[in-house]
């Protein structure tokens, strides 16, 4: 076999493995139980979102005398209400899982919950740019 074949087959052999240890991982059944307690949590996120959400726009409607300033922030606040939902849901969880049971049993929680606590964050950092380009990168 050439050289390159040789490196190839070795490499897609390894991520192979890789990709076996990995899914096994993922198969434990705390793991399973983490990503059913995220994906239930979403859920109620956005059924509440959907529930409070034309509520707090009636809310905002009958807002007189408000500087445009605070519509505004409470209007983009509205845009990513499902996130804050799910964010104040899943780190509720995470910090009662870790009173209660071993930190491993919530760590895959702990993760979703930082990874979109930053995407709301940046989310809300990129509302303060008023460059379309710059907006964009970011």
């Amino acid at each position: 076999m050439e050289p390159t074949t040789e490196v190839f087959t070795s490499v897609f052999t390894d991520l192979l493995a890789r990709a076996d240890t990995f899914f096994a991982g993922m198969m434990r059944p705390w793991t399973v139980y983490q990503i059913a307690i995220a994906a239930g949590l979403f859920l109620l996120a956005w059924f509440l979102a959907r529930i409070l959400g034309p509520r707090i726009r009636s809310w905002l409607s009958n807002r007189e005398n408000w500087p445009l300033w605070r519509t505004k922030t409470v209007l983009v606040l509205l845009q990513r209400l499902r996130s804050i939902i799910f964010i104040a849901l899943i780190w509720s969880v995470v910090f009662v899982m870790r009173e209660v049971t071993w930190p491993s049993r919530s760590f895959l929680l702990g993760v979703i919950a930082t990874l979109a606590l930053a995407w709301l964050l940046v989310a809300l950092a990129t509302r303060l740019i008023r460059n379309k380009a710059l907006r964009q990168i970011v």
